[in-house]
C-alpha cells in the first residue's frame, strides 16, 4: 500500500468521525454568516448524476435537476458560487458522456443563469483559491460525499471531495454534505459539519501530505484518451482528432456559409471526424483502409 493510499484511508477514517457528528440543520435562516457560501459544481453534478428518476444520456432532465435545485436556493436570497476545479475533471474521465456533460454544464450555467460560476482554479491547494477564500470568507462549503459506487474513478473522485473537505475544515470554513438535503418553502436543511481547532491542528500536520495525495490522484485517474482510442498512441491521436475537427468545421462554414442549427454541425462533423480517426486508426496498424491504402503505401 502507498503513502498516498494510506494518507486517503486515515482521512477517510477522520472524516467519517465527522460525519456521525454532523447534524442537520437550516442553512439559510439559522445562520446569519450563512449569507454567502461556495457550492463545488462536481460535487453538484455528482449528487445529480445519482438521482433516481435520471436516465442515463437525458441530459436535458439532468440539466433541469440543477437548474431548479440553485432557482430554490436563489428564490430564497441565498448567496453563492460555483467553483469547478480544473483538477477534477479527471473524476469523469472513465465516461466521454459524463465529462461532456460536465463541460456542457459549466458553459450552461455561465451562459444561460446568472449564477457565478469560478473555473480559474487549478484544486484547493491553488494559491488563488487561498486568496478567494481570504477575501469572501465563505460560511461553508457544499461538497458531495457521494462518489460512483465502483471502479477507480469511483475512489479517485471520493479521495478528491475528502481532500476538499478536509482542507476548507482545516482552514475555517465549515462543509455541508450535498447528500441528505431537504426544503421547504422558506428553507434549505442539510448535514452541517463544523470547523473545530482539532481539524485545524490536524490538517497544519498532514497539510504537504494531503497536497502529495491529490497529486497522486490526478496522476493515476484513468485517461480519456483510454475510453475513446484503443491503440497506444493516444497523445497523438487526439491531436490528430483537433485536427481533424477545425478542418471538418472549416470545410462546413464554406458549406453553409449562412450558418445551420448545432444538431446538424454536431451530427456531420462528428459523423466525418468519426470516419477519418477509423481510417488514421487502421493506417497506424498497417491495415488496409477502403482505399486500399495502408502505413506503409502511404509513406
Amino acid at each position: 500500500v502507498s503513502k498516498p493510499q494510506k494518507t486517503l484511508h486515515y482521512l477517510s477514517q477522520l472524516l467519517l468521525i465527522s460525519f456521525t457528528k454532523s447534524q442537520k440543520v437550516s442553512l439559510l435562516r439559522d445562520f446569519v454568516e450563512s449569507e454567502f457560501f461556495v457550492i463545488d459544481g462536481d460535487s453538484l453534478m455528482m449528487t445529480y448524476i445519482h438521482e433516481t428518476t435520471l436516465v442515463p444520456g437525458q441530459n436535458l432532465h439532468f440539466f433541469y435537476l440543477v437548474e431548479n435545485f440553485l432557482f430554490d436556493l436563489t428564490e430564497k436570497k441565498a448567496k453563492f458560487v460555483i467553483t469547478f476545479f480544473k483538477d477534477a475533471e479527471s473524476i469523469w474521465n472513465q465516461s466521454p458522456l459524463y465529462l461532456s456533460v460536465r463541460t456542457a454544464l459549466i458553459l450552461h450555467l455561465q451562459h444561460n443563469t446568472k449564477v457565478p460560476v469560478l473555473t480559474n482554479f487549478s484544486n484547493c491547494f491553488d494559491p488563488k483559491w487561498k486568496q478567494f477564500l481570504n477575501e469572501n470568507h465563505p460560511y461553508f462549503v457544499m461538497i458531495s460525499d457521494k462518489a460512483f459506487t465502483s471502479s477507480w474513478s469511483g475512489k479517485c473522485a471520493s479521495g478528491m471531495f475528502q481532500i476538499f473537505m478536509f482542507h476548507a475544515l482545516g482552514n475555517k470554513i465549515n462543509v455541508v454534505l450535498s447528500s441528505g438535503m431537504s426544503w421547504d418553502v422558506l428553507r434549505v436543511y442539510a448535514y452541517h459539519i463544523c470547523s473545530k481547532s482539532t481539524m485545524r491542528s490536524k490538517f497544519k500536520t498532514y497539510e504537504v501530505d494531503l497536497k502529495v495525495t491529490h497529486e497522486w490522484l490526478v496522476q493515476v485517474a484513468p485517461s480519456i484518451y483510454d475510453q475513446v482510442f484503443c491503440t497506444p498512441n493516444k497523445e497523438k491521436l487526439a491531436k490528430q482528432m483537433q485536427k481533424e475537427i477545425q478542418h471538418s468545421f472549416s470545410k462546413l462554414k464554406d458549406l453553409w456559409p449562412q450558418g445551420s442549427d448545432i444538431s446538424r454541425i454536431l451530427c456531420v462533423v462528428s459523423c466525418s471526424v468519426a470516419l477519418k480517426m477509423y481510417a488514421h486508426e487502421l493506417m497506424m496498424f498497417g491495415l488496409p483502409t477502403k482505399s486500399g491504402e495502408t502505413a506503409e503505401t502511404q509513406k
